[in-house]
């Protein structure tokens, strides 16, 4: 089953996050999380970037609640888009804290597989925080 926002869902956006055969637009997502970090950069909020990207974050958060699959592959592919520290720190602090916090347990054998082939994913995963213990226990260590 394919995550179905709320604002999808009730205020006909028509999925944004699809490609046209249906399935999730993993790119199209991860770019619009992405750029969405750039509407913070300055004392005053870039409405335009956030009215852009703000079906992004809608879509991340039913991913990071009821998705864990497709969170790891958004994941990965946000990983691959980022162009600079600042990029890393806010997928690390968000999509990574969240895939730790919400679904460790379930995405460890993933994440430390990837974590074994790829030391940019290593890089992003040293800028997660246990979120003050909310990481089991287990998957912290």
């Amino acid at each position: 089953m394919l995550p179905e926002c709320y604002r999808c869902q009730y205020s006909g956006q028509a999925y944004p996050c699809r490609t046209s055969d249906g399935n999730l637009d993993f790119e199209k997502i991860a770019r619009a999380i992405v750029e969405s970090r750039q509407a913070f950069l300055t004392d005053t909020i870039d409405e335009a970037i956030v009215a852009r990207t703000r079906w992004a974050s809608d879509c991340a958060f039913e991913i990071e609640e009821n998705h864990p699959d497709e969170l790891f592959a958004l994941t990965l592919v946000a990983m691959d888009l980022c162009r600079d520290l600042e990029d890393t720190a806010f997928i690390a602090a968000g999509l990574v804290e969240n895939m730790l916090v919400k679904h460790g347990p379930e995405l460890i054998d993933a994440i430390e597989a990837m974590a074994a082939a790829s030391a940019k994913f290593r890089y992003i995963l040293s800028g997660a925080w246990s979120q003050d213990g909310s990481v089991d226990p287990g998957v912290w260590a």
